[in-house]
Order: C-alpha cells, then sequence, then structure tokens
C-alpha cells in the first residue's frame, strides 16, 4: 500500500513536526500527492522544514495547504522558493492554499512572480489566500 495523501489539523500544537517531515524526507515516501498541515502554529523554524523536503522532494504534489501555519514573510518565502525550484511540485500543483499566513509586499511580489514564471508549464486551479 503506497500513502498519497497525508493531512494533519491541529488543536493549536505544534511538537514533533519537525521530526514527522524529517522523517517523510528520510524515507523518500514519493507517492505523496496531497499534503495538508492546518491550523497549526508551525511558524519559520518549521516552515524552513518544510520548504527544505519540498525543495528535494520526488513527489508530485498536486495539493499543498498550509493554511493558518503562522508563517511569516520568512516563512512564506521559503515555501514559495521551494516550489519555485522543484519543478516536479511547480508542473504538477493544482492547489496551493496559504490562507491565514503573514503575507507583506514582498512575499506577494514573490507568490505573484512564482505564478508568472509557472503560467506556461503549471497546472495551478486554485490559489487560496483568504485573511492574508
Amino acid at each position: 500500500s503506497t500513502i498519497t495523501s497525508i493531512s494533519i489539523c491541529s488543536d493549536g500544537t505544534s511538537s514533533n513536526f519537525i521530526e514527522f517531515i524529517e522523517k517523510i524526507k528520510e524515507n523518500r515516501i514519493s507517492a505523496i500527492q496531497k499534503l495538508t498541515l492546518t491550523q497549526i502554529p508551525l511558524y519559520d523554524k518549521v516552515a524552513n522544514t518544510i520548504a527544505s523536503f519540498l525543495q528535494e522532494s520526488m513527489n508530485s504534489f498536486i495539493s499543498l495547504n498550509l493554511s493558518n501555519c503562522n508563517f511569516t514573510v520568512t516563512g512564506i518565502l521559503q515555501i514559495i522558493g521551494a516550489i519555485e525550484k522543484n519543478s516536479k511540485i511547480s508542473e504538477n500543483l493544482e492547489e496551493l492554499n496559504l490562507s491565514e499566513n503573514r503575507f507583506d509586499e514582498v512575499s506577494s511580489l514573490a507568490l505573484a512572480s512564482l505564478i508568472t514564471s509557472l503560467a506556461d508549464r503549471c497546472k495551478l486551479k486554485r490559489l487560496i489566500l483568504a485573511k492574508c
């Protein structure tokens, strides 16, 4: 059996998420298509770990939901950069949800740049940015 979807919604605790992401990365699980980590106060330290995982991942994610994770501009920029650097993700991603994280002008421009640069090769159908 193959894991194709990981979905975690928390009550506000973020313990062991770095270890969790590192274990997924370490085990080279490559069939994951949907990753949902919502309502978890992950902050930028975990954003860095997630970005590293995304950048090096062999997964062809079609959906990434990182809503309400308390990422600041730094964390958002790390996530956007990782998506941009991994062609497997950037070419297959259909849904990206970064709602309820802290965007500013710099991170908004980075996201706009990502979308523009991927326009010809990306399958992105849904970009969700509620309460940013």
